[in-house]
Protein backbone atom coordinates (compact mmCIF):
# COMPACT_ATOMS: atom_id res chain seq x y z
CA UNK A 1 0.00 0.00 0.00
CA UNK A 2 1.12 3.57 -0.49
CA UNK A 3 0.05 6.87 1.84
CA UNK A 4 1.51 10.12 1.05
CA UNK A 5 4.46 8.43 -1.12
CA UNK A 6 5.67 5.90 1.47
CA UNK A 7 4.93 1.97 1.01
CA UNK A 8 3.60 0.47 3.78
CA UNK A 9 2.47 -2.86 4.58
CA UNK A 10 -0.31 -4.23 7.22
CA UNK A 11 -0.03 -8.00 7.77
CA UNK A 12 -2.17 -10.40 10.26
CA UNK A 13 -0.05 -10.78 13.22
CA UNK A 14 0.14 -15.21 13.50
CA UNK A 15 -0.06 -15.18 17.61
CA UNK A 16 -3.45 -13.17 17.69
CA UNK A 17 -6.51 -12.82 15.04
CA UNK A 18 -6.98 -9.34 16.87
CA UNK A 19 -3.08 -7.83 16.07
CA UNK A 20 -1.73 -6.38 12.98
CA UNK A 21 1.50 -5.62 12.50
CA UNK A 22 2.49 -2.30 9.88
CA UNK A 23 5.80 -1.94 8.93
CA UNK A 24 7.26 1.14 6.75
CA UNK A 25 10.59 2.89 5.83
CA UNK A 26 11.17 6.98 5.66
CA UNK A 27 14.24 7.85 4.41
CA UNK A 28 15.93 4.42 4.68
CA UNK A 29 14.86 3.81 8.41
CA UNK A 30 12.14 1.45 8.92
CA UNK A 31 9.71 2.09 11.17
CA UNK A 32 7.31 -0.88 12.87
CA UNK A 33 4.16 -0.82 14.81
CA UNK A 34 1.56 -3.69 16.23
CA UNK A 35 -2.69 -2.39 16.44
CA UNK A 36 -4.85 -4.86 18.66
CA UNK A 37 -8.14 -4.39 16.84
CA UNK A 38 -10.11 -6.86 14.49
CA UNK A 39 -10.63 -4.57 12.08
CA UNK A 40 -8.11 -4.13 8.97
CA UNK A 41 -8.55 -1.22 8.27
CA UNK A 42 -8.75 0.36 11.85
CA UNK A 43 -5.15 -0.81 11.63
CA UNK A 44 -4.17 0.46 8.11
CA UNK A 45 -5.75 3.96 9.56
CA UNK A 46 -3.30 3.54 11.86
CA UNK A 47 -0.39 2.95 10.10
CA UNK A 48 -1.39 5.74 7.61
CA UNK A 49 -1.18 8.36 11.00
CA UNK A 50 1.82 6.59 12.41
CA UNK A 51 3.61 8.08 8.44
CA UNK A 52 2.02 11.32 8.99
CA UNK A 53 3.71 11.53 12.39
CA UNK A 54 6.73 10.50 11.23
CA UNK A 55 6.42 13.05 7.81
CA UNK A 56 5.57 15.72 10.10
CA UNK A 57 8.93 14.81 12.72
CA UNK A 58 10.93 15.01 9.07
CA UNK A 59 9.10 18.27 7.95
CA UNK A 60 8.81 16.33 4.39
CA UNK A 61 5.85 17.79 2.65
CA UNK A 62 2.99 16.07 1.76
CA UNK A 63 2.52 14.11 -1.69
CA UNK A 64 -0.46 15.63 -3.17
CA UNK A 65 -0.72 13.05 -5.92
CA UNK A 66 -1.96 16.03 -8.75
CA UNK A 67 1.07 16.85 -11.16
CA UNK A 68 3.99 16.19 -8.09
CA UNK A 69 3.17 19.53 -6.34
CA UNK A 70 2.93 19.45 -2.06
CA UNK A 71 0.11 20.69 -0.54
CA UNK A 72 2.37 22.81 1.64
CA UNK A 73 3.98 24.44 -1.31
CA UNK A 74 0.13 25.45 -2.80
CA UNK A 75 -1.09 27.53 0.07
Amino acid sequence: MNHRGVEFSVEQAPEREDVWVWRFEVDGEVRTGKTQTKLRLMAIRQAQQAIDRELKKRSVPYESGIGGESLRTRF
